[in-house]
């Protein structure tokens, strides 16, 4: 039996936006999505100023304002990167149900 340990890039990789600006997001999702090439757009935490710190060292080209505002004004197509703790779940709750993804 084979087991393929490497999985392909896509060819058509989606922007991402971050919900989240911890440690977990400097030191290893944005790292890696460097590492593979993927676009990183957006940005939001509930502390602005930790996201506006780790747009500026990532180069992310938005910080959003709320919840409200990173819904209207993503793209169509995006990849939302969830790094909160675990308290954090009812943001994403409110996300999701904005997006009308539950």
């Amino acid at each position: 039996m084979i087991i393929e340990t490497n999985s392909p890039l896509p060819r058509h990789p989606r922007p991402i936006i971050l919900i989240g600006a911890g440690g977990i997001v400097n030191d290893a999702h944005l790292p890696a999505y460097k590492i593979a090439g993927f676009w990183v757009t957006g940005i939001y935490d509930i502390d602005r100023e930790r996201a506006l710190r780790t747009a500026e060292r990532f180069d992310i080209p938005l910080v959003y304002y709320s919840p409200e505002d990173m819904l209207t004004r993503s793209p169509r197509s995006v990849v939302f990167d969830v790094a909160v703790p675990g308290g954090g779940c009812c943001l994403c709750c409110v996300c999701c149900r904005m997006a009308r993804m539950c």
